[in-house]
């Protein structure tokens, strides 16, 4: 796994609530997403390494990296773990059922099924989804250029993600 990037310190009270934040790659987006999130709960009087510790991790785009974090999240009774991208989400929703995991960049919940519904989630996950109208990308692409004739996507056949946008780029 990447080295350990707790942001927390040591002056951290020990009932402190631990938060695990698990990413698979840096990317600008990603980063942007665990940046928010962290400002976002200081905005709320959360401080890492006051009242609450946070345990930032990579994965490095490995997902043996992803289990053995999330596994470690869970066996150190993690309070909360963000889970940033659909890998790392389906990572730590597949070790406990008990931590509730907050994820974000996942493109179709429902499909990876992480969640049972966007409305009733269901369960310990829920979270934010990226998902972008094929619709209203297909509504643009006719406006810039109203003669197109062929559309193609690249993909990743691997990911339920990409399928579910090819998916509804056809229909």
């Amino acid at each position: 796994c990447s080295s350990d990037k707790s942001t927390g310190s040591s002056n951290a009270d020990s009932s402190a609530k631990k938060i695990g934040i698990v990413q698979i790659v840096e990317h600008p987006s990603l980063n942007t997403i665990r940046e928010s999130f962290i400002e976002q709960l200081e905005k709320n009087g959360y401080k890492d390494g006051e009242n609450i510790v946070i345990d930032y991790q990579n994965a490095q785009n490995d997902q043996t990296n992803l289990k053995t974090i999330t596994k470690r999240f869970v066996s150190n009774k993690y309070d909360l773990i963000v889970a940033i991208a659909t890998p790392s989400a389906l990572a730590a929703a597949g070790e406990t059922k008990d931590i509730p995991v907050l994820f974000s960049a996942v493109t179709d919940p429902v499909s990876a099924e992480l969640v049972e519904s966007l409305e009733k989630p269901g369960g310990n996950v829920t979270g934010t989804s990226d998902a972008v109208s094929a619709t209203k990308i297909m509504e643009l692409a006719m406006r810039i250029t109203p003669d197109i004739k062929t559309i193609g996507a690249l993909y990743n056949s691997s990911e339920i993600n990409s399928i579910s946008v090819v998916n509804e780029l056809k229909e």
